[in-house]
């Protein structure tokens, strides 16, 4: 079943867009959420050969932070938060002042974000989500499950991904058949 209706906006990590790459699953997050990222974040932090994919992708790049002066509060939170880049606080930041929901796998920015009240979701959520609305095939999910456990590079909980592989991808017959 495809879910429809208007997309609420979320402010895309570049964490979670390396991971949905690696997935093959760059296209599904803009048919869940108003996709937007930061364009400092992406000249920061991305590759270049993936900005094009990302741009083609359906998100929604942010050409500056929210309407407001950002720097002191950058240098103001490096001070108190040295666990998290400049980036990351220009995330915070936006979502903090325009209450946009965050999706993010980096878990100091998880931590900060929910500390400010800032709703927070990660890989996990956005593949669940996908799969529950019809976005992502079994298929998809299994095989994004399977190869975050195999690349030491996705950082998620181990026990939410055995779970989900458990209820979701255990009773998938292809689950352990190739090329299907």
């Amino acid at each position: 079943m495809n879910w429809t209706g208007s997309l609420e906006p979320a402010l895309v990590d570049t964490s979670i867009l390396i991971d949905l790459y690696k997935c093959n699953l760059l296209s599904v997050l803009p048919k869940l959420v108003k996709a937007e990222v930061l364009k400092a974040a992406l000249i920061l932090e991305m590759e270049p050969e993936l900005l094009d994919k990302i741009r083609s992708s359906g998100y929604i790049v942010l050409e500056s932070p929210a309407e407001t002066a950002s720097e002191p509060v950058v240098v103001e939170t490096l001070l108190k938060k040295p666990g998290l880049s400049g980036v990351d606080i220009l995330y915070l930041h936006h979502a903090n002042i325009t209450k946009k929901k965050l999706l993010t796998g980096d878990r100091s920015l998880r931590k900060s974000a929910v500390e400010k009240g800032v709703k927070v979701h990660g890989l996990l959520w956005i593949l669940q989500t996908g799969f529950d609305r019809g976005v992502i095939t079994r298929k998809e999910l299994c095989a994004c499950l399977k190869k975050t456990r195999e690349d030491a590079t996705f950082r998620l909980p181990e026990e939410a991904v055995d779970r989900m592989i458990e209820e979701i991808c255990r009773s998938f017959p292809d689950h352990h058949s190739k090329g299907r």
